[in-house]
């Protein structure tokens, strides 16, 4: 076939295949996109939940910049969240996220201060604020990286060093 049929043919082809794709990949898109951001809603209200905890405006008197005070619930939520994303994208199905979040409430202090305060006069300054009911981690975060992680008795009596949970870094990086 030659002449202006072909033409017309080659452009009804062009358009059918290049609108297709386009609106294929809309629509691809915008189920990914409307996942990530009700995904990225849900973690940013668990970070303002946790930024007016109790005990959170006692942690920035420590010389905290932000502050999360994050129960093992929140925790168990973003790592469901985070499993459930990672397990679509893998196609598998998600682990149980229980097991990977600590079981104690987390304090995280996030600072841009070349001094930030110790992991020890965070926890005392939540525990007296906030009497826990048990075990507690701290961690004190600065853009260059983590300062300090421990686990502390309800006293603020320091129990050791721990890995610091994978929480959000609250500072940006300036």
């Amino acid at each position: 076939m030659s002449g202006p049929k072909s033409c017309l043919l080659a452009a009804g082809f062009f358009v059918l295949f290049g609108v297709g794709s386009i609106a294929a990949a809309k629509v691809f898109l915008d189920g990914r996109n409307a996942e990530i951001i009700a995904a990225t809603k849900r973690l940013s209200e668990v970070i303002d939940r946790a930024g007016e905890a109790p005990g959170a405006d006692a942690v920035r008197t420590a010389g905290c910049e932000q502050v999360a005070v994050l129960t093992p619930a929140d925790l168990q939520s973003l790592a469901r969240d985070l499993a459930g994303g990672s397990a679509r994208k893998k196609a598998k199905a998600p682990a149980d996220a229980a097991e990977r979040v600590p079981d104690e409430t987390v304090v995280v202090c996030a600072t841009i201060s070349n001094q930030p305060p110790g992991c020890g006069d965070v926890a005392r300054t939540y525990a007296g604020a906030t009497s826990p009911a048990g075990p507690f981690l701290v961690t004190v975060q600065h853009p260059q990286g983590e300062r300090c992680a421990e686990r502390f008795d309800a006293a603020a009596a320091p129990l050791g060093s721990t890995t610091s949970p994978n929480v959000p870094l609250l500072i940006d990086p300036k």
